[in-house]
């Protein structure tokens, strides 16, 4: 790489450590958001192989237009969202003029993992944290009704056999959607990469990410029932992201190889 690479990488890596500095409050969801940084290693190996073109080709004005008038907006708006689209635009230009069609295409393909490598879903997600707390609530009760359980329910606010289960912020898992989200389109592009149907997919990791989220509520709600609210609001609670990870990636394969088969019926 020649020295204007160099400097691109340089500004692009500078933009990144600005944006998540710039809003220090996903440092309260950290133990959920941090684990979203490995999008950008997922992207990077996924790529892989790096096939430099043998003539650069020039950088699209329109890319870095629309990222220079996003960060504008999100800088104005304070939506990290916007400003991480802007990012992984400014990397797509470059990606797009300096690498063979291969390379461009899997990238182009992939982008939305750097879109994910920024904690937008824990700073911008109230109106996402507010449906996925109040559906996991209502979730809940329906559930433990069903089992038999007396079950009272105000808002997110549930008291199961007495017990009072509060879905609050913590418990909407923003930053876990968001790691799940990462791994389903790992997942996505493991399967269905060679064929047409890998965005057609996407809302599918929505649905699983979901349902994850909410039987989270589900075991959390029974650690406490079984072993006191103690307990589940411990580590319990801290590392049962990690096994919403694994959950959603056996409903993602689940829902993937489903769909697989029923398009090739």
């Amino acid at each position: 790489m020649n020295q204007s690479d160099k400097a691109w990488l340089a500004g692009l890596s500078a933009m990144a450590l600005w944006i998540w500095a710039r809003d220090l409050a996903w440092l309260s969801q950290a133990a959920g958001t941090l684990p979203i940084l490995v999008s950008l290693a997922w992207f990077t190996w996924l790529v892989s192989p790096w096939q430099l073109a043998t003539t650069r080709r020039p950088i699209s004005m329109l890319p870095l237009a629309a990222s220079a008038l996003l960060i504008v907006t999100g800088t104005i708006s304070n939506l990290t969202i916007l400003l991480a689209i802007a990012w992984a635009l400014g990397l797509q230009a470059w990606i797009n003029s300096r690498f063979q069609s291969q390379t461009r295409n899997k990238a182009n393909r992939l982008l939305l993992l750097t879109v994910m490598a920024f904690p937008w879903m824990a700073l911008d997600g109230d109106l996402v944290s507010t449906i996925f707390r109040l559906s996991a609530a209502q979730f809940s009760e329906s559930i433990f009704s069903f089992i038999g359980f007396a079950v009272e329910r105000s808002g997110t606010n549930l008291w199961i056999q007495g017990l009072p289960v509060t879905v609050n912020e913590a418990c909407s898992g923003l930053g876990v959607l968001q790691a799940a989200m990462i791994a389903g389109v790992v997942l996505l592009e493991a399967l269905v990469s060679k064929n047409n149907h890998f965005w057609m997919q996407v809302p599918l990791l929505i649905v699983a990410a979901w349902t994850a989220n909410a039987l989270r509520v589900i075991v959390i709600s029974i650690a406490a029932l079984t072993w006191g609210t103690e307990f589940a609001a411990g580590p319990f609670h801290t590392w049962g992201g990690m096994g919403v990870l694994l959950v959603v990636f056996s409903l993602s394969w689940g829902l993937i190889e489903w769909q697989q088969k029923r398009t090739t019926s």
